[in-house]
């Protein structure tokens, strides 16, 4: 679900997906806090499949001998 940060005359505003707004903030400093903490929340969070430093060493670049 995507969350953005929209500027509202000298606040920010954290919107989700259907538009509403979700919390409004002084500085988007605090709007980009509440919106990582919206995206660690999500059902699906812990299963975002980056990949992790024991899955990808060695996929990119070969490993040296």
């Amino acid at each position: 679900m995507p969350y953005d940060i929209k500027r509202s005359g000298s606040q920010y505003q954290v919107v989700g997906p259907s538009g509403q707004v979700m919390g409004t903030h002084p500085t988007k400093q605090e709007a980009v806090d509440q919106q990582r903490a919206l995206y660690a929340n999500e059902p699906d969070a812990s299963k975002s499949g980056q990949p992790t430093e024991s899955t990808w060493q060695g996929q990119f670049f070969p490993r040296r001998s």
